[in-house]
């Protein structure tokens, strides 16, 4: 069963930005894909869950200086997407 991406405008201003830069969007794409598919992310991509005020939220790096976010609801993993350039 696949989840659904639930983004916010956040994200959707950040990707915009991202456009803008010229950055690969097909990376970004794969790994959403992955984790809508509840896949395992590859060993490149670094995931780890965050800490402090962070806490409940996993990262994932999709460049160097390019992170992804997601957020984790009760059992099921929903992926909440965030995107710093």
């Amino acid at each position: 069963m696949a989840l659904d991406l639930l983004t916010t405008t956040v994200f959707e201003r950040d990707l915009r930005r991202v456009k803008k830069q010229g950055k690969d969007l097909d990376k970004l794409e794969a790994i959403v894909n992955l984790l809508q598919a509840q896949e395992q992310l590859p060993g490149r991509c670094h995931p780890h869950p965050l800490r402090g005020n962070w806490a409940g939220h996993q990262d994932c790096h999709v460049e160097p200086h390019w992170l992804l976010l997601k957020r984790r609801r009760f059992t099921l993993c929903c992926p909440r997407a965030f995107c710093f350039g």
